[in-house]
């Protein structure tokens, strides 16, 4: 029976494929990796804390989705129980209860797309949760206006 060998082409073509294959889920699932705070210009001592890709106010500008597993997803994780009534465990980890989870705070703002996915529309759409307010006892959450600063509901 003769050796079937393969060409140095369909070669290189299978580990293209096999590269692409394994790295888009590790890519698609972000870029937002630790957490910034970002102050309140309106009101003294309040501030808001973001997930991020760095340590700016621009790296707030960042992605993630299913497959995520940072600090930055537990800031998301602690935001969505605190302000959205959500009882997700916050351990970093971007699963399918996250993505529920977000697609639910999404869904109470008509001008964000439910999709369960992270980035700067959903950073601007929901609210962040800073602190307990001291007069009624309960999170105070609020808008995060761009990469800037807050706006209070």
């Amino acid at each position: 029976m003769p050796r079937r060998t393969m060409s140095a082409a369909a070669a290189i073509l299978v580990g293209v494929v096999a590269t692409l294959t394994f790295a888009s889920p590790a890519a698609a699932a972000g870029t937002c990796y630790t957490t910034t705070t970002l102050p309140d210009y309106t009101i003294p001592m309040f501030t808001v804390t973001v997930p991020s890709a760095g340590s700016t106010a621009a790296s707030t500008t960042c992605y993630m989705a299913l497959g995520a597993n940072s600090n930055a997803v537990k800031r998301l994780q602690t935001t969505l129980n605190r302000c959205y009534g959500q009882a997700l465990v916050v351990d970093g980890d971007f699963g399918t209860k996250t993505k529920a989870a977000l697609k639910v705070a999404q869904g109470m703002n008509w001008l964000l797309t439910v999709d369960g996915e992270y980035g700067p529309k959903t950073r601007d759409g929901i609210t962040w949760d800073n602190g307990i307010n001291a007069t009624t006892g309960r999170w105070d959450c609020a808008w995060v206006d761009g990469p800037g600063g807050l706006q209070h509901p």
